[in-house]
């Protein structure tokens, strides 16, 4: 079985400046992200700043610095320009893991298409009325 850790480094620019690994059930998907916001507000941001970064969406102080963007293909979360901090999921030899369905897909099947054996005979013939929808 292969173990997952959460691999958690911080960077000014491209210089590391923190780096720690840790075994993934010690954070919930949630508290890596705000353990992010508080790594790059301690090393990085004004008091001001801080205020601002969590102040109401649209007000005249508020500012993004502490949003946590989620990279797509990996399970990897990132935190604020310079310094920034990073944490991806890794297995034991510090490779980040990307993400795979939860399924596989019969491509052969597109999602929708019907069955093998249960083919309709009309275009409406699977909904057994009008086609009209009711309200």
């Amino acid at each position: 079985m292969n173990k997952r850790y959460w691999l958690i480094r911080g960077y000014d620019s491209t210089n590391l400046i923190f780096e720690k690994k840790v075994k993934r059930g010690q954070f919930t998907e949630d508290q890596i992200r705000q353990l992010l916001q508080a790594l790059a507000a301690k090393e990085g941001l004004s008091p001001d700043e801080i205020v601002g970064a969590y102040a109401r969406r649209g007000t005249t102080i508020s500012n993004k610095l502490l949003e946590v963007h989620k990279d797509f293909g990996q399970p990897t979360y990132m935190c604020s320009s310079n310094p920034h901090f990073v944490a991806s999921v890794v297995d034991e030899n510090g490779k980040i893991l990307s993400q795979t369905p939860k399924r596989s897909i019969n491509p052969d099947i597109a999602e929708g298409a019907p069955k093998p054996g249960h083919e309709q005979s009309g275009p409406l013939s699977h909904r057994g009325d009008s086609g009209m929808s009711r309200r």
